[in-house]
């Protein structure tokens, strides 16, 4: 008798604690990881992002200041970007400086100048500062969402620009180079990451002031080791004091990319880019004949042989490339706009 009750409560006890699971697996059949509940939320925000992104991460942030961190935009040297959405549903663009460089009081700082430099620099070819917070452990900055891809993403996912567009492309660069100049920031990172192709008039937002200066106060810098290398003006690699020369420089390397897909110091690790940009000749790939002479002086290794950007503007092709959206930098269709538009 004893026998029975024993195996009458174990068995009882197998099909309870069976139950148990069953009830536990059917509930959590439909559960997702927070990142990922959280971007069924705001499907519909999403499925009208035009460049690529990725899921949060366990370790990333959830918020900043009034907004919602909904998924990763990019990530680089000194910190990461994610598209947040505000209470009135408006989108921003937040980047957080890493958690091992808000340790660095230094680089703290650096995080504030960029700030700066991104307030002073704003015009219509530069993302609109939006909030900060300095003082948090991980400092960040909400800047205006620009829905549109860099051109490394356009020509990773569809090849270099036609000869009409690698036109267009260097026309419009430099005339946002111009602009940033006469606000009195030299950028300092102009590479394929930091050129967004928007489709409107302008065709082009420049982004990410990390390590800019100011024209009249700019000293060597040893920050430029974070940055995209094959993208760098010798006198960056080599720490020296950049002027606006270097952004002429880097303006060409972007050009090449362009129209190319490939740095004109081809691949590499960072030390022989960086070597390369400072001793080697660069590989000039085929250009359109507007461009050519223009990219191939830009790449001097002299910053003081290089041309000014107004002479670069001066000698494109600047009336016709105002008649084009920055949509026709992908194939798209003509836009009216002032040919006379003037740089402000």
């Amino acid at each position: 008798m004893d026998y029975w009750v024993i195996y009458s409560a174990v068995i009882g006890a197998v099909i309870g604690a069976a139950i148990a699971v069953y009830r536990t697996w059917r509930g959590n059949r439909g559960h997702k990881p927070a990142s990922l509940a959280l971007e069924d939320q705001y499907q519909h925000v999403l499925a009208s992002i035009r460049r690529p992104y990725r899921a949060l991460l366990d370790t990333d942030p959830t918020g900043a200041g009034r907004y919602k961190l909904l998924v990763r935009l990019g990530s680089g040297g000194f910190g990461t970007v994610y598209l947040g959405v505000g209470q009135n549903k408006d989108l921003a663009a937040i980047k957080f400086l890493s958690e091992r460089l808000a340790e660095s009081p230094r680089l703290r700082d650096g995080f504030s100048r960029e700030i700066g430099f991104g307030l002073h620099a704003r015009d219509r070819y530069t993302p609109r500062i939006l909030t900060a917070d300095l003082a948090a452990s991980r400092p960040w900055v909400a800047m205006e969402f620009i829905n549109a891809p860099s051109l490394a993403e356009v020509v990773s996912a569809r090849g270099p620009l036609s000869s009409e567009g690698a036109v267009l492309f260097a026309t419009r660069t430099i005339r946002a180079v111009m602009n940033i100049h006469t606000a009195g920031v030299i950028h300092l990172d102009l590479n394929p990451s930091n050129i967004l192709l928007t489709p409107d008039p302008l065709g082009i937002r420049i982004v990410d002031f990390g390590i800019s200066q100011a024209v009249g106060g700019a000293v060597a810098d040893s920050r430029p080791a974070l940055s995209a290398v094959g993208y760098l003006s010798p006198e960056q690699v080599e720490g020296k004091k950049p002027t606006v020369a270097s952004d002429v420089f880097t303006w060409a390397c972007t050009v090449c990319y362009a129209a190319s897909g490939k740095s004109p110091f081809g691949p590499g690790t960072p030390a022989q880019l960086r070597d390369r940009a400072v001793r080697e000749n660069p590989d000039l790939p085929a250009l359109p004949a507007a461009l050519t002479p223009l990219v191939e002086a830009s790449l001097s290794k002299d910053p003081r042989k290089r041309p000014t950007p107004q002479a670069i503007a001066d000698a494109l092709p600047s009336k016709r490339a105002a008649n084009l959206s920055g949509a026709n930098l992908l194939g798209a269709s003509l836009v009216e706009v002032d040919p006379e538009e003037p740089i402000t």
